[in-house]
């Protein structure tokens, strides 16, 4: 099943808000997907396999890093790789724009997800408390460093 990465629009919110719901406890609403789209820092991208949307990353692009907003991927096709091949996207991105960090945040209840991060070589590099108003837990953050070459 060949799969590719497209450039996120909004013909693709739909699919990615049933995506978002099926994921998340506290899931993104519509307005915030339409704002993060809107924003001429993103990088933001869909994996499409057989013409369906199955994953997707939201990505701000900042002056020496990309930090990952959110990325999920459909059940279904969940323990397949697509989630690490968007990630190897934005480890290829760092060269191109000239980044050298890729980081995310994640809840510290969510151990699968840290677990994730760490076997595609991000380290975890601080805590950051209350930073979500809803959940008092805290958040860390995890960081894919590039490799300089000498």
């Amino acid at each position: 099943m060949p799969r590719k990465i497209v450039s996120l629009s909004e013909s693709h919110i739909d699919s990615v808000i049933r995506i978002e719901d099926d994921s998340f406890l506290e899931p993104w609403k519509f307005t915030d997907f339409v704002n993060v789209l809107g924003l001429n820092s993103g990088d933001n991208i869909a994996v499409i396999i057989d013409d369906v949307l199955v994953g997707y990353t939201f990505a701000e692009i900042e002056h020496d890093r990309i930090y990952i907003s959110n990325m999920a991927v459909a059940e279904v096709y969940r323990r397949k790789g697509i989630a690490s091949m968007m990630l190897d996207y934005y480890k290829i991105r760092l060269t191109q724009l000239n980044k050298d960090i890729l980081y995310a945040t994640v809840r510290e209840s969510d151990l699968r997800l840290q677990m994730f991060f760490k076997k595609n070589g991000f380290l975890y590099v601080e805590s950051l408390r209350d930073l979500c108003e809803t959940v008092k837990e805290d958040t860390y953050v995890f960081e894919y460093v590039k490799r300089m070459r000498i």
